[in-house]
């Protein structure tokens, strides 16, 4: 190994010296063009017309270049999400290109002829390099453009043109650097029969010299790729080098310590949007051709991806203004004391015949980089400092982009892409899938990836994400379903077994179903039996949602499991009650998330025992229901007795009065919440008659603690005022919110200490009577469904008469 270091950035990579005789095969692609290319081209000017002034006559006059100026805006420029204006950095004038035309007589040949010699400078056919005018740009005496490089301003752009008019000065000169070359293009013509033209690759750094004397006039184009267009056409023969590139990548990746992949970084700058293999620049597209065909030989599969490296770093700051945050902090503004964290994957993924393709992140090893040295030219794209707080010192964040071509063993793609997540993985097999019903080959076939995909699908973890468990349910419910569209059946049933019925979530239930339509039988029957038998207690809505499905499907007449089975599978649900009110009533630190989600309330949704009385009666398994109201009797929690219950039974007793007639089940629930109203709610709560408050529950004991305790139980007091520091005043009102009592804490600022106001309250009063009311609304319920249960007469009378007494009350 040898390292890559560069001690100003931090950056550490090893290159894995078996991989020179690759590397240096690559780096000697040699392709046509330039990052640059610039000429003097001799024609009759062209007509220029800036529609407020007229036509422009050359040489440009000064009186004619002061009446551009007061037309034209200061240039802006870019400075992370904002567009500002700073003469110190761009000190120039613009005119938009709706207010000029250009043409003549003679002009569409001649820019015909400089876009010929442009192409072929750049290395691109002539016939796919397009123009579009982007704006008039005037600089005057002093005017100049600082270092930059140009944004991608319209799809496909690749590059920047400038053809510099006839006009009297001096000065101007376009420097245009790559890498570790410069190119200074002297923009200076007083001939009328002559222009100057300089084009250059968008990602080059340049930048204007101040314009010593007279002016500068520039009409500026955005260089694009005619849609379609075959940039490889004019591409030398690279067939000599593809040969002995692919036995090299079969060699490394054949030996037994082989990389998973192996990364090529471009030379130049590619945004994520502009990033394919039609708009690679220059070598990177020679690089691309030669790989592309290489690849293919090696059986290896190709992408082209963003490299991201996120850094932080402690740092000493020595810049000028101090804020808590500091966005595009300059390198010179700090020191590095040590790089803590780095972070460093492939995402953006580009195919070449896919396009963009969402495999998601994908870590990047150091020793899979080539070409060695290619990051000493790295420079942050983002650079943010945050300011040092408490013990810690400043940070800097940098964030590095940097676009490549990534390889890997065809038949490895699964086990790579299993690294990027599920999402990878299924859309490899919605790709194949496509190609396959293209009548196109995949490579590794699309057979191979069903059958191997369970092999690797990621398995989520017990505290996975919440967004990450639902991506995975997603990605899991998309690959089960291609699975049985396709028909493979191995291939779903390994999927079924190996990933889904073990690690079943609510998301899976629409392709669970679809797989069950697909694959009626008793194999999927008992399948079905296993996922209620380890899901059911901890996931009790989601796996009767699914159960609910069938049933509903089963009475459509579509064929699911047999009418047999599913009743089966029903009744241990039933018989499973009693566990799942255990798992949601047990304290168990050992939960997974989805078990937290079915567990942050004890209490069942209502909706999953409506399905459950549903289900049972619709198989006929009353006696089965009696496991089901047994436990949820027991633990009153799980299906509280004055709010979930009443809505259940009204609803049941409304949509199924004959079921809920026939059902002692139902008819144990109904008293059960009667009898639990009843009791709680069968009078009005009395008024208060004095101001004791209850304080059963301020049991600090402390000096002040137990002053409260004194004022509560006095029944005339109903203020106490107590002069306290600061830190025992925020203890009383964090005792008093803890313990629930009816005191409102208000700080007097008077005096020293200040003093805390304690005033007794009603809220609890109050409280008591928002519920009675609602136990009232509740009551009504049970009443209305009184005439669906056997022997509710004398339950009901009473019910009415609690309702008859909150008449006045209420």
């Amino acid at each position: 190994m040898s390292d890559d270091f560069d001690e100003e950035f931090g950056f550490y990579f090893s290159f894995d010296e078996r991989l020179s005789g690759l590397s240096n095969l690559i780096s000697s692609i040699d392709c046509p063009g330039d990052y640059c290319v610039h000429g003097r081209f001799h024609t009759p000017m062209p007509r220029i017309s800036i529609l407020a002034t007229g036509v422009l006559a050359f040489l440009l006059q000064l009186a004619h270049l002061r009446e551009l100026v007061t037309l034209g805006e200061r240039a802006p420029y870019g400075r992370g999400a904002e567009t500002v204006l700073d003469r110190s950095v761009r000190d120039c004038w613009q005119i938009s290109p709706d207010q000029i035309l250009v043409g003549g007589s003679s002009w569409d040949e001649a820019f015909g002829h400089i876009l010929e010699r442009v192409a072929e400078g750049l290395g691109y056919p002539v016939d796919v390099v397009q123009a579009e005018l982007c704006k008039f740009l005037l600089c005057e005496e002093g005017g100049f453009f600082a270092p930059h490089r140009d944004t991608e301003k319209a799809d496909g752009m690749v590059a920047t043109l400038v053809v510099a008019l006839p006009v009297a000065g001096n000065g101007g000169e376009l420097i245009i650097r790559h890498l570790a070359r410069e190119a200074v293009v002297d923009m200076r013509s007083e001939d009328t029969s002559e222009l100057v033209y300089a084009a250059f690759y968008a990602d080059c750094e340049h930048e204007i010299r101040p314009v010593t004397e007279g002016h500068r006039a520039c009409l500026v184009y955005n260089l694009v790729l005619a849609p379609g267009g075959d940039v490889a056409k004019s591409a030398p023969d690279y067939g000599h080098l593809v040969e002995r590139i692919a036995s090299e990548i079969e060699h490394r990746f054949a030996a037994p310590d082989a990389p998973e992949k192996l990364v090529w970084l471009l030379e130049h700058d590619y945004s994520i949007a502009g990033l394919s293999f039609g708009t690679l620049k220059n070598v990177d597209a020679a690089v691309g051709r030669v790989l592309t065909l290489a690849a293919a030989q090696a059986g290896c599969v190709m992408h082209a991806a963003i490299v991201h490296v996120d850094e932080h770093a402690s740092v000493e700051y020595f810049g000028g203004d101090y804020a808590r945050q500091i966005d595009d902090v300059g390198d010179d503004e700090y020191e590095i004391y040590e790089v803590y964290e780095r972070k460093c994957e492939l995402d953006d993924w580009v195919h070449p015949d896919f396009g963009s393709v969402d495999y998601g992140q994908l870590e990047l090893a150091p020793d899979e980089l080539m070409p060695p040295g290619r990051i000493r030219d790295w420079v942050p794209d983002q650079s943010r400092l945050t300011e040092a707080s408490g013990n810690e010192g400043a940070e800097v964040e940098r964030l590095y982009r940097n676009a490549a071509i990534v390889l890997w063993p065809a038949k490895e793609s699964l086990r790579v892409l299993a690294q990027a997540g599920s999402t990878a993985l299924s859309v490899l097999l919605a790709h194949a899938e496509g190609r396959a019903a293209a009548d196109e080959g995949s490579d590794p076939p699309l057979d191979a990836i069903a059958l191997e995909i369970s092999e690797v699908w990621p398995v989520p973890g017990a505290y996975m994400h919440r967004s990450d468990r639902e991506e995975w349910e997603q990605d899991s419910a998309a690959v089960l379903s291609r699975l049985c569209g396709m028909e493979n059946r191995q291939a779903a049933d390994t999927f079924l077994d190996r990933i889904v019925v073990p690690h079943y979530g609510p998301g899976l239930n629409a392709a669970l179903l679809e797989a069950t339509l697909r694959m009626a039988g008793e194999e999927m029957a008992n399948r079905l039996l296993r996922l209620v038998d380890t899901h059911f207690a901890r996931q009790p809505a989601a796996v009767v949602d699914l159960m609910t499905g069938m049933s509903d499907a089963l009475d459509e007449g579509r064929e699911v499991v047999a009418q047999g089975a599913l009743e089966d599978i029903v009744m241990r649900i039933c018989s499973a009650a009693p566990a799942m009110v255990d798992a949601r009533t047990s304290e168990n630190a050992e939960q997974s998330w989805i078990e937290w989600r079915e567990r942050s309330t004890k209490a069942l949704d209502g909706n999953t025992l409506r399905q459950i009385l549903q289900l049972a009666w619709r198989f006929d398994l009353e006696c089965s229901l009696r496991a089901v109201a047994d436990a949820l009797i027991e633990e009153p929690e799980v299906a509280p007795p004055d709010r979930t219950l009443p809505s259940v039974l009204s609803e049941l007793g409304t949509a199924r009065p004959l079921l809920a007639a026939a059902s002692p089940a139902f008819a144990r629930l109904w008293q059960h919440s009667a009898g639990f109203l009843l009791a709680r709610s069968g009078a009005p709560p009395a008024d208060p008659v004095d101001w004791t408050v209850s304080s059963e529950d301020l049991d600090c004991g402390c000096e002040h603690c137990a002053e409260l305790v004194r004022f509560c139980a006095d029944p005339v007091e109903t203020e106490l005022r107590i002069p306290v520091r600061q830190d025992r005043r925020k203890h009383l009102r964090s005792e008093v919110r803890r313990a629930q009592v009816d005191l409102s804490c208000e700080t007097e600022r008077k005096g020293s200490p200040y003093t805390l106001i304690c005033t007794k309250t009603r809220d609890s009063h109050l409280r008591r009577r928002r519920q009675y009311s609602e136990d009232i609304s509740e009551i009504r319920r049970l009443i209305d469904t009184a005439d669906v249960v056997s022997d509710a007469l004398d339950t009901a009378a009473r019910l009415r008469a609690a309702v008859n007494r909150s008449q006045d009350s209420l």
